[in-house]
């Protein structure tokens, strides 16, 4: 950044899949960042410049921990309530950031039909999503908070340090020949998104100054639950034991999301804004993964 004023960053998160991932792409080029965590988590990375101890949900924690402390950029990696974000813009000083950004969810849309642009209807109450309406509802807040504010709306996130055991399930099933349970309804069709692909979105959207708004974030590749298993398959070098299943069964609550209807999003605002556009494809997304998952087993 030569002689330019190298701006601070608070990254809210920092451990865990998503925010670990932001992290460390903002420390590689070269920002100045503080992790706010609860210090539950080691991390395994350095070259970030504090390390807040704090758990944002104690309000007055939080007030002791960003007093006079002062960002040009914040990234909101684990606001899952209206009430997060509320708290944290009514301690941090507000006059310095040039912008928040929100990690949201694709949730947030009703999916009634079709693929879903940023102007596609979102939840209400009467709506049976509880995760997707709080994040409907954390989004409202920074929307009408006078902020300047991205709101990054993903699909299905895969890849590397996933904690949610969607590829780790598949392909543990695979390798071991156990019946891997799959929707029964093969007209399911959804988006994904390689976790360093969405990374790399994430800081686009913080070095293009004059850009704010909402944004959908996926890959264009639209696929299919037994795509996803054939190469998976390929990978592996080994068959799938699928087994079907229907609505009315439960399926193992761990496994690849159950949905029966489409998760698909129009992401053309992001080539329209000039941003990074996700580019990697589900299978070399997943050679990736299963590669970094050998090692790790």
């Amino acid at each position: 950044m030569n002689n330019q004023v190298i701006p601070k960053v608070l990254v809210l998160g920092g451990t865990a899949f998503v925010s670990r991932c932001i992290a460390m792409k903002l420390i590689e080029k070269g920002y100045k960042v503080d992790i706010l965590t609860r210090g539950i988590r080691a991390i395994d990375y350095s070259g970030y410049h504090k390390h807040i101890i704090c758990d944002r949900h104690n309000t007055e924690a939080l007030r002791k921990a960003l007093q006079n402390s002062r960002y040009e950029y914040i990234f909101d990696m684990n606001a899952y309530y209206d009430d997060d974000i509320y708290k944290l813009l009514n301690i941090i000083d507000t006059n310095s950031i040039e912008k928040y950004i929100l990690c949201s969810t694709a949730s947030v849309y009703t999916f009634r039909e079709g693929i879903t642009d940023e102007n596609g209807q979102r939840l209400s109450s009467e709506d049976n999503n509880t995760y997707g309406l709080n994040k409907k509802y954390a989004e409202d807040i920074l929307m009408y908070s006078g902020i300047p504010y991205v709101i990054i709306r993903p699909t299905y996130i895969y890849g590397e340090y996933n904690e949610i055991p969607r590829e780790t399930y598949i392909f543990k099933a695979i390798e071991d020949g156990t019946p891997l349970e799959i929707c029964s309804n093969k007209n399911t069709r959804i988006h994904m998104i390689y976790i360093e692909d969405l990374g790399d979105l994430f800081i686009s959207t913080m070095e293009s100054k004059n850009l704010f708004g909402c944004f959908n974030a996926c890959n264009d590749e639209i696929i299919t639950f037994e795509n996803y298993i054939k190469i998976c398959e390929e990978i592996i070098g080994k068959k799938a034991n699928i087994l079907y299943y229907r609505s009315e069964e439960e399926p193992d609550p761990i496994a690849f999301p159950y949905v029966e209807f489409s998760v698909l999003l129009n992401n053309k605002k992001l080539i329209k804004d000039g941003l990074i556009i996700p580019k990697t494809s589900l299978r070399d997304g997943l050679r990736k993964t299963y590669q970094w998952y050998k090692k790790k087993s």
